[in-house]
C-alpha cells in the first residue's frame, strides 16, 4: 500500500517575514534643526532599513532615552516601535516583545507597533494574544489587506488547537478575514490558499483544490498552495496526473524548500503508483511437446 504525504504538511504559509512599517510621520522630523532624540530617531530608522540591526538597537536605545517625557508622544512611541523591530530582527525576542508593548502603552493607538506584536506573537505560536493584536490593528486599518491576512492566519492555526464548537467559531471567523483581506486586494495568493484550508477542514476537497489553483493564479510559484494543492490531489481527489505536476513545480523552488526530501519521498512513491516498474513476461503453461512418446 502506498504511503500518502501525511496531512500535517499542508501549508498555511510560510513562516512570515517580521515587520517593518515605515512610519511616513518621521519625515517631519527633517525639517529645521532636529534635536538630538529625532536626529537618533532617524539615526536608527536609518540603520534599521540598512539591516544593520547591532547598530540600530544601540541608536534606537538611545533615541528612547533621549525623547523624554516632553517630547512629543508620538514620536516616542515610535522610537520603542522600532527598537522592537531592531530586537526582533536581531532575534532578541524578549526585548522586542518589551519594546512594542512600550510602544503601545505610549500611543494605544499607534497601529503598526500592534501589528508588528502581533507577528511576533504568532511567531511563537500565542495565538489568542496575536489575534486580539491583529484585530486592534484591522479596526485601526480596516482598507489594509495585511492585517486580515495575519488575522485569518491566526484562527486558522487557533482552530487546529480546538474542538467544536469552538474551531468552528474559528474557522468562521479565520474565513471572514481571508475574504475581506481577497477582497481588498484580488491578487494576493494568501487568501484563497487560507479559504483553500479551510474548505478542506470541511470536507469539502474539490473545493479546497479550486481554492488552491486560485491562489496560484495569482501567483503561479506560491510555495503554500503548490504543496497543498498537489496533497490534496494526491489525497483526497485522487487526480494523480496533478499531484504529481504539483509536486514536482515545488520541489524545483529556488531555494530548495526545508521540506524538499519528504516532499520528493511523496513524488516517487505516487510516480512508482502511477507507473509500476514492468516485469518480464513469463508463460507458466508449457507448450505441448511435439515428441511422440514411444512405447
Amino acid at each position: 500500500m502506498r504511503v500518502l504525504p501525511p496531512r500535517a504538511m499542508l501549508n498555511i504559509a510560510h513562516r512570515a517575514a517580521k515587520s517593518v512599517i515605515v512610519l511616513a510621520a518621521l519625515v517631519t522630523l527633517l525639517t529645521g534643526c532636529a534635536p538630538p532624540g529625532a536626529r537618533a530617531l532617524l539615526e536608527g530608522k536609518r540603520l534599521l532599513e540598512e539591516r544593520q540591526y547591532p547598530q540600530a538597537i544601540e541608536k534606537l536605545r538611545s533615541a528612547t532615552v533621549l525623547l523624554s517625557t516632553n517630547s512629543a508622544p508620538h514620536y516616542r512611541a515610535q522610537a520603542w516601535n522600532y527598537l522592537g523591530v531592531a530586537c526582533h530582527y536581531a532575534n532578541q525576542l524578549g526585548e522586542a516583545d518589551k519594546a512594542y508593548r512600550r510602544a503601545i502603552a505610549i500611543d494605544k493607538d499607534l497601529a503598526e507597533a500592534h501589528y508588528n506584536l502581533g507577528n511576533l506573537l504568532l511567531e511563537q505560536n500565542n495565538l489568542e494574544a496575536a489575534i486580539s493584536e491583529f484585530n486592534t490593528y484591522s479596526l485601526q486599518r480596516n482598507n489594509s489587506p495585511d492585517g486580515f491576512l495575519k488575522l485569518g492566519t491566526a484562527y486558522l492555526r487557533a482552530a487546529g488547537q480546538h474542538s467544536t464548537p469552538r474551531q468552528r467559531d474559528l474557522l468562521t471567523a479565520s474565513e471572514s478575514s481571508f475574504q475581506q483581506a481577497w477582497h481588498l486586494n484580488p491578487r494576493t495568493p494568501e487568501a484563497p490558499n487560507g479559504l483553500g484550508l479551510i474548505r478542506l477542514d470541511r470536507g469539502k476537497s474539490a473545493e479546497a483544490a479550486q481554492m488552491f489553483t486560485a491562489a496560484l493564479k495569482n501567483q503561479p510559484d506560491y510555495p503554500p498552495a503548490l504543496l497543498n494543492l498537489a496533497i490534496v490531489s494526491d489525497r483526497y481527489t485522487r487526480d494523480w496526473p496533478l499531484a504529481l505536476q504539483k509536486y514536482r513545480a515545488y520541489l524545483a523552488l529556488k531555494p530548495r524548500p526545508q521540506n524538499f526530501d519528504a516532499v520528493q519521498a511523496a513524488a516517487h512513491d505516487l510516480e512508482q503508483a502511477m507507473h509500476p516498474p514492468t516485469r518480464p513476461q513469463t508463460n507458466a503453461t508449457p507448450h505441448a511437446s511435439t515428441a511422440t512418446k514411444r512405447g
